[in-house]
């Protein structure tokens, strides 16, 4: 994947957009079904030559929320997306020093992948089998993240199996920004450039 500020925009607002989805998720009970469903489609494509191929349509959703968290007051970012994505970046670089865990990751994935041919991403069969993926390798490595939200909502199996899924889409996106070199120092120091990568973007989808 090349590494330029383009694909590392659009992986972050792929992580961005996965959590920001987890939150409305456990707090409002739903989300915008087109947007959970970009998040999960992501999960199925490997071995990308670049962002696009992953994230077809531009993440707009995504795109958004992720100019919210980089640009203004630091105050004004949104918290618990913030301290979802940096647990999950954490725990992609944990994962990338398992291949026993990215090796049963791929290879379940390959297989709820057929449950493709006969049901939409976003069907309870295909997200129930995304959130055992999470909960069966992802969340054994700790630490866990540990989603606020509504008790209604969190201890509803649909929605609770959505946002597994979601995390693990949120690992997708991380496993992509590490692939462009993206680091907490480009984070740190780069904050401005990806501003910018992430105006120019979201301008030219409006033309």
């Amino acid at each position: 994947m090349n590494p330029n500020t383009r694909n590392q925009v659009m992986a972050l607002s792929g992580l961005f957009q996965a959590t920001q989805l987890v939150k409305q998720l456990a707090w409002e009970g739903h989300a915008e079904r087109d947007v959970i469903e970009q998040s999960l489609r992501s999960i199925f494509i490997r071995d990308a030559e670049n962002s696009e191929a992953i994230y077809p349509g531009g993440q707009g959703f995504g795109l958004r929320v992720l100019r919210g968290q980089l640009g203004g007051d630091p105050q004004s970012r949104d918290v618990e997306v913030t301290r979802y994505s940096a647990t999950l970046l954490h725990l992609e670089r944990k994962l990338a020093r398992r291949s026993d865990l990215l090796k049963a990751i791929g290879t379940r994935v390959e297989t709820t992948g057929e449950l493709l041919s006969e049901h939409p991403v976003t069907h309870v069969v295909v997200v129930k089998q995304l959130a055992d993926i999470y909960q069966h390798t992802i969340s054994t490595l700790g630490p866990r993240v540990m989603v606020n939200g509504e008790h209604a909502h969190l201890g509803n199996e649909e929605i609770a199996a959505q946002i597994r899924a979601l995390l693990l889409a949120g690992i997708r996106a991380a496993v992509l920004w590490r692939q462009c070199r993206g680091s907490r120092w480009r984070l740190l120091f780069g904050r401005g450039a990806l501003m910018h990568a992430t105006e120019k973007i979201i301008h030219s989808q409006l033309q």
